[in-house]
């Protein structure tokens, strides 16, 4: 069983429209496609038929071609490439057949496989028919031919390349795109304009606690993190177990779990936000999603105060409260010893000494929404606003709100993360830096890998590039991250890879930043 709470995506997509290239069979125009970041190219005969590739790929575009048959294009899973392939408005998902680093090519007896390393060919050697076989040479060169025409954008570190097949096989040719900067780090793509780069290293822990995602996370000063709750799976992540309502803590130092079941305590929960207050090291956990005795999900109301030190509960009782409600925003304001709490376009806050919420009057800002990203800088007290969703609306936005001013302001000045809920993110006090890890857009989605960084001071974001063989791969379902401040490393505590994967590992990860 899984909490399932928003429904599935819409995405948006911004397309360019340009001239068809030189040697192009295909009568339809050329059509460039970015979606957060990212280009592809498209030769499709009418715009009706782009929109449906736009809808059908669900924005996950990538070195897409198109004849007359159909159109292909290649999707990062994780660990290697799927071909996606559309025909008659539907998508199904091929594995790609071989490690080559052929693109996808679809033609009227299925999709075949073209390498091009530099201004070498090794022409088309897959086909899926269904399944997989080698090419005869003269059956290859045929299909080459009737595949003239169509070209794809390949991706490096330093920018796009674009690549054309015609009757003198496949040459090399500038893409007549906009300008790219950064782009999703799950699709292969990096950039010489990242600011950071990224280390992950695995930790091995001592008696940890079963698979899980939609928990709470945070951490207490350098040397504990803090987890409770969530959606818990046995070890083979073949059964669910149920909602959680123990307290695990991880030694940092010696690496060893310990788990605490504190009375009184909440409700077995999921999809609950926790923030701590690190000069008294209390926490604050709100609201969450939970099961009533029929098995129903049940949205929660309650207020709950975590004595780090002492791991003890008090649960708050108060007469003003945010409606039930799950996956909302919590940020600790210290400059006015105060919670901020987000949640469906209202801002609350909970008065830590008074222990007492108040509803604030904030200007009109973001659409009203659920499950975003939200991190507050003190040395300005400006609120980093990123992300969540509203139903089936997935946003990805980016919005600053001035504590100073009560006032909301977008930022739109370039490259950002892609639409997504659930993600792992930590503030950085010192560099004024936010991390943002994974995520996912709905239940039935595929989770994210890539990681970016947001910038206080320039209000600028930048995907990190990942360096090392080794990462936690695409993950969501997270409610937090932790951060030590001394050492300036992030930690990553279990999460989901997809309806059947299921973690309990532990991560680091080290962010640097780039010399010029």
């Amino acid at each position: 069983m899984n909490i399932r709470l928003p429904p599935a995506p819409i995405f948006f997509v911004l397309v360019f429209i340009s001239p068809p290239s030189s040697g192009c069979e295909d009568s339809g125009r050329s059509v460039w496609i970015e979606e957060a970041g990212t280009v592809a190219r498209v030769l499709l005969k009418t715009p009706t038929q782009t929109q449906q590739l736009v809808e059908a790929a669900r924005g996950e575009l990538l070195d897409v071609t198109h004849s007359r048959q159909g159109a292909a294009w290649s999707k990062w899973n994780g660990s290697d490439w799927d071909i996606q392939v559309w025909r008659a408005g539907h998508v199904q998902t091929l594995g790609r057949p071989g490690r080559d680093d052929g693109q996808p090519v679809i033609w009227e007896k299925g999709v075949a496989w073209i390498s091009a390393h530099l201004m070498d060919v090794r022409v088309i050697s897959r086909l899926w028919t269904g399944e997989s076989e080698t090419l005869p040479g003269v059956l290859a060169e045929n299909l080459a031919s009737r595949a003239r025409g169509l070209s794809w954008v390949s991706w490096s570190p330093r920018g796009p390349k674009a690549w054309l097949f015609d009757e003198q096989g496949a040459r090399q040719v500038q893409p007549e795109a906009p300008p790219l900067e950064a782009s999703r780090a799950e699709e292969g793509i990096e950039s010489d304009s990242s600011e950071w780069t990224a280390l992950w290293a695995p930790i091995g822990t001592h008696g940890p606690p079963l698979p899980r995602t939609t928990h709470a996370t945070v951490q207490v000063a350098t040397e504990r993190l803090v987890v409770f709750g969530g959606e818990v799976w046995d070890e083979s992540c073949t059964q669910f177990l149920g909602l959680d309502n123990v307290l695990w803590t991880l030694d940092l130092v010696n690496g060893k779990w310990v788990q605490t079941a504190p009375e009184p305590s909440p409700s077995k929960r999921c999809h609950t936000p926790l923030a701590i207050d690190p000069t008294r090291r209390l926490a604050l956990l709100w609201g969450g999603a939970g099961l009533n005795t029929n098995g129903e999900i049940e949205l929660l109301d309650d207020t709950w105060l975590l004595d780090t030190t002492a791991l003890r509960w008090t649960e708050v009782s108060t007469s003003v409260q945010p409606k039930a409600g799950a996956d909302a925003g919590l940020v600790h304001d210290p400059t006015a010893d105060r919670f901020l709490l987000f949640r469906r376009g209202e801002v609350w806050e909970f008065q830590t000494a008074e222990k007492r919420w108040v509803k604030l009057d904030i200007s009109p800002g973001p659409p009203p929404r659920e499950a975003v990203t939200v991190a507050l800088d003190p040395t300005t007290r400006k609120v980093l606003f990123f992300g969540g969703n509203a139903g089936s609306r997935y946003f990805e936005d980016t919005w600053i709100l001035d504590l100073s001013t009560a006032e909301w302001r977008e930022i739109r000045n370039g490259p950002h993360p892609s639409a997504r809920v659930r993600v792992a993110h930590a503030l950085d006090r010192e560099r004024r830096i936010v991390a943002l890890y994974g995520g996912v857009l709905g239940p039935y989605s595929s989770r994210k890998s890539d990681l970016w960084v947001f910038d206080f001071e320039s209000e600028r974001w930048s995907l990190a590039i990942c360096q090392g063989s080794v990462s936690p791969g695409p993950r969501g379902g997270f409610h937090g991250m932790g951060f030590d401040p001394s050492s300036g490393v992030f930690t990553l505590f279990g999460g989901r890879s997809d309806s059947v994967r299921h973690h309990n590992d532990v991560w680091r990860l080290k962010l640097e930043r780039r010399s010029r």
